[in-house]
């Protein structure tokens, strides 16, 4: 069942990418002592309207209300990294961003800020390890090993582009809690048929309880591949 919804769920990226849609957006801002700065960001389609950037000040006035940190100041980043990779047993060629080296900006000093280039992008999907520079010459090489972690609400590939031994004990603890998660869901799904009974609610409350878990758990242990050369893509559903 937990596979079939994995499967699910990848099959339909194209889709959720649609309707869960945002844009990675390369701009040029302009300061008001005439400094050209050229930054990068993130920013979902439910919130900005493509329309209205012939409008003048609009694109400005969106990044301060949507890139800010509540304190009177834009955040962006300074450099976007895409990954170009197959997913999980696909011949198919899938490329995704992320955006690294945060900087910042006052309100107060901005002129005014231009878009240069939009991609197109779901924010169902993204990249889960940290990245710098220096890692997209090793991205580039082919992973030696891919695999698949599954949850409740979201699905993992971990693309391992070096063995090490931290990176096959990680794979061990994440074998070992992918397989008890599958025998307690087995165990859960069959403990009671369908009745109505209070030992059925029982037991589905148990799986709720579980099921919510499991997503924090996994998470945890993919937080150990920090510093060695993988990277991990997620998809999660809402």
């Amino acid at each position: 069942m937990r596979k079939l919804f994995t499967i699910i769920l990848l099959a339909l990226f194209h889709f959720a990418s649609a309707e869960y849609n945002g844009w990675y957006v390369d701009f040029t801002l302009q300061t008001k002592n005439q400094e050209v700065i050229k930054g990068h960001a993130y920013i979902a389609s439910a919130y900005f309207d493509v329309d209205s950037m012939k409008h003048d000040g609009y694109v400005t006035k969106r990044f301060c209300r949507l890139l800010n940190n509540g304190n009177d100041t834009l955040i962006y980043s300074k450099n976007r990294i895409s990954y170009t990779y197959s997913p999980f047993e696909s011949y198919d060629v899938a490329v995704i961003y992320t955006l690294v080296n945060p900087d910042k900006i006052a309100f107060q000093d901005i002129a005014r800020i231009s878009i240069d280039t939009m991609i197109d992008y779901g924010y169902l999907s993204n990249i889960e390890t940290s990245h710098t520079l220096a890692d997209t010459i090793w991205m580039k090489s082919t992973p030696i090993q891919t695999v698949l972690a599954n949850g409740y609400l979201c699905s993992w590939e971990i693309f391992i582009h070096e063995k090490t031994a931290q990176t096959e004990e990680i794979l061990a603890e994440l074998e070992k809690s992918q397989a008890i998660y599958n025998k307690i869901l087995k165990n859960l799904e069959d403990e009671e048929p369908y009745n109505g009974s209070e030992s059925y609610r029982e037991a589905e409350k148990r799986m709720n309880e579980f099921e919510d878990s499991i997503d924090e758990i996994t998470a945890e242990i993919l937080e150990k591949f920090h510093g060695q050369k993988v990277v991990i893509v997620s998809f999660c559903s809402c």
